[in-house]
């Protein structure tokens, strides 16, 4: 079995899971953000997010609390993203969080663990050379990969039921190119808003 395999096993295992385990819980919020991108380092190449060029994207998700009390909750999040790097692919992410949500007065401070699929797409065109010496298109599906994700966040509430939310994240994805690059890691910042279904407490 190999890694993607047993990623989209894990992302599969890991949401029905927490429905068993949670037949109760509600679906809590929509959130709706707009990213950009930047292959750098893990958390120090944030830098990069602001020095390269914009490689745009969104992420839409939803998600509930396990616990919560005044002050701090224990978030499950469910998340869909896409995201374009020039020259190199597009990326489309389905994955789950898990993490502790703080509030200090009306701020919140949050920080996630994820796991989850992202398919990678060419961005250009790839050939490889046939016997003949032609060449022939290959690729244009792109790859199944597994991706893992670290996320803080910071959100602030502009009414009743919605609140404004930037968030740092750092995912690396695997195998990005087998037996060359095994893992590449991307930053994103998002910026973007929540809306609650309800008017109990985040």
């Amino acid at each position: 079995m190999n890694l993607r395999h047993l990623t989209a096993y894990l992302l599969i295992f890991c949401c029905a899971n927490a429905s068993a385990q949670a037949p109760n819980k509600q679906l809590q919020y929509l959130s709706i953000a707009l990213t950009n991108s930047a292959s750098s380092y893990p958390v120090v190449g944030a830098a990069e997010l602001w020095k390269a060029r914009m490689h745009p994207g969104f992420t839409l998700g939803t998600g509930f609390n396990w616990k919560h009390s005044d002050k701090l909750a224990w978030a499950q999040t469910f998340k869909l993203g896409y995201f374009f790097h020039r020259y190199i692919q597009h990326a489309v992410m389905l994955y789950t969080e898990s993490g502790i949500r703080k509030s200090y007065g009306k701020c919140g401070v949050s920080g996630m663990l994820g796991a989850g699929y992202l398919h990678s797409i060419p961005a250009t065109g790839r050939f490889r050379q046939l016997p003949n010496g032609s060449y022939e298109s290959f690729g244009k599906l792109g790859r199944a990969q597994a991706m893992l994700g670290f996320t803080l966040g910071l959100d602030y509430p502009i009414s009743p039921s919605n609140r404004i939310f930037t968030r740092f994240q750092t995912l690396v994805q695997t195998p990005f190119v087998p037996g060359y690059v095994p893992l590449l890691p991307v930053n994103q910042f998002h910026l973007g808003l929540t809306f609650r279904f309800n008017r109990q407490k985040p």
